[in-house]
This record gives C-alpha cells, structure tokens and sequence, in this order.
C-alpha cells in the first residue's frame, strides 16, 4: 500500500514537472460524423517542431459508451501517408463523460449504438 501511495505521488509529481514549462494549453476537436467517421485535429498545427495533419479514423464496432464515459476504438481511414502498419492498428481513446455537453454525450451515444 505505501508503494502504491509513493508511486502515485511520484506520477503527480512528476507530471506537474512536466506540465510547468507548458504555457499553452493544448486544446483538441473532434468531429463525428453520423456513418462513425471521425476527426481529431489539435487547434495549431505545430508542436515541438512537429507540424500535425489532422488524420480521419473510423469507429469500430467494439467501441462502447456508459454512464461514465465512451471507450472510442478507432481505425485510421486508408491514406497514402500512412503506412500499411498503421493502417492495420487501432487507436483507443477514453473520454470522459463530463469532458462534453450533455447534448454532445447523447449524439456520440447514439453514433456508437447505429455501428
């Protein structure tokens, strides 16, 4: 048990380290379509040097929601940047519940039910 309260508070620690130099706050959008294609692009289009392209995924079938969140299992959509490794994976992403509106949680909701 005091493991486990030194590794947590480790992990904050070192996460609140991490996050002081970051003055930016990052922030993320996400567009759904009704067929379960969706969107994620970052607000600027550079970080650390890196320029980021927003990619398209498709949700999965195994994608599911709940009272506290939506697990998201998403595929990249098939282009010719990506590679075909890439193209195979699958992304999972947790968002939870208060992180959207209520009326933004049931459209999700009701896109994961139709796939």
């Amino acid at each position: 048990m005091l493991a486990q309260s030194v590794a947590v508070l480790a992990i904050i620690g070192l996460s609140v380290f991490l996050s002081a130099n970051n003055t930016k706050p990052i922030r993320n959008t996400l567009i759904f379509t009704s067929t379960g294609s969706l969107q994620f692009s970052a607000e600027t289009t550079e970080l650390n040097g890196i320029h980021l392209t927003p990619i398209t995924y498709q949700l999965l079938t195994d994608s599911r929601f709940s009272f506290i969140g939506f697990w998201l299992i998403m595929q990249p959509n098939d282009t010719p940047l990506l590679s075909n490794s890439l193209k195979t994976s699958t992304t999972q992403l947790f968002i939870f519940r208060d992180s959207v509106s209520q009326q933004d949680f049931s459209r999700i909701a009701n896109i994961i039910k139709q796939l």
